[in-house]
C-alpha cells in the first residue's frame, strides 16, 4: 500500500473528500450514494475506522 507518510496524505484527502460531499444538481439518489460509497470503500482500504458514520 506504501510507505506511512503516503497513507496518511491519502487518508487526509480522503477525509476531505468525504466530509465536503454534497450531491450534484442532476445527480440521482443511487449516484451520489455510489460516490459516498466509494470513498468510504477506500478509507476502509488504507486502514480508516469509520464507527460513527454508519
Amino acid at each position: 500500500m506504501g510507505d506511512k507518510k503516503a497513507i496518511t496524505v491519502k487518508l487526509q484527502t480522503l477525509r476531505h473528500q468525504f466530509e465536503t460531499l454534497l450531491m450534484k444538481e442532476k445527480e440521482t439518489m443511487q449516484e451520489y450514494l455510489a460516490r459516498v460509497s466509494a470513498i468510504v470503500n477506500e478509507m476502509k482500504s488504507y486502514g480508516e475506522s469509520l464507527s460513527g458514520c454508519e
